[in-house]
């Protein structure tokens, strides 16, 4: 088999050079393994840049994958394997832990090679570094659960009184309470709003009532 040469800005390479040039070049790392025996076949380069391995670990180690999903996320992603061969295609997200034993975030999707019968010959797949979308989506999930909560608080005070008050800041330090606490009368034991209109004290300075 004649292998033909192309020519780029950085010389000229073989067709098999210049493929694994571009793979290992990609920010997704490309794997495979035989879909009968689940046996690897090839993993890209960059899967030593990108998660410190290299190569030959992924191949000659049948359990790379799953000894490596962090113990949190195993049991689903292992469950759902089954799909991959039933649907053909299937697309999960979980930590996967690096060479240096930290983990970061991975979109994982698989597809089936069939042969001309149907049968299937190897799955191809491909991880993604998803870890930055992850932690903005944590930020946004945080950021949305305060909210949540600062509003539920709100919503139970106003049948008790409604205040405002500066957070506490990074550095730990707590703000005055500012603005003006409003009690509801019928909610002090043995008085009206009339009663308590009647003494002034329907409505008071924030720091008068709390002290």
């Amino acid at each position: 088999m004649k292998i033909r040469s192309v020519k780029n800005t950085t010389g000229t390479l073989t067709a098999n050079e210049r493929i694994n040039h571009i793979l290992a070049s990609s920010p997704a790392i490309l794997y495979c393994f035989d879909a009968r025996k689940r046996t690897p076949t090839f993993i890209s380069e960059n899967i030593r840049e990108l998660f410190g391995y290299e190569p030959h670990e992924y191949l000659e180690d049948l359990n790379f994958v799953p000894d490596r999903i962090h113990p949190d996320d195993a049991v689903r992603v292992l469950g759902k394997l089954i799909l991959l061969f039933e649907k053909g295609y299937l697309v999960n997200e979980y930590r996967f832990r690096r060479k240096d034993e930290s983990y970061c975030w991975v979109r994982d999707e698989l597809r089936v090679i069939y042969d001309d019968k149907g049968n299937s010959l190897e799955a191809v797949g491909s991880w993604s570094d998803i870890s930055a979308r992850k932690e903005a989506e944590d930020l946004v999930e945080t950021k949305l659960k305060t909210e949540a909560e600062r509003y539920e608080l709100v919503t139970r005070a106003i049948s008790e009184g409604i205040y405002d008050w500066q957070p506490i800041d990074k550095a730990g330090n707590k703000g005055e309470i500012e603005g003006t606490l409003f009690f509801t009368m019928d909610h002090i034991e043995g008085t009206t709003l009339e009663d308590e209109i009647g003494r002034g004290l329907a409505l008071r300075p924030a720091a008068e009532l709390i002290a």
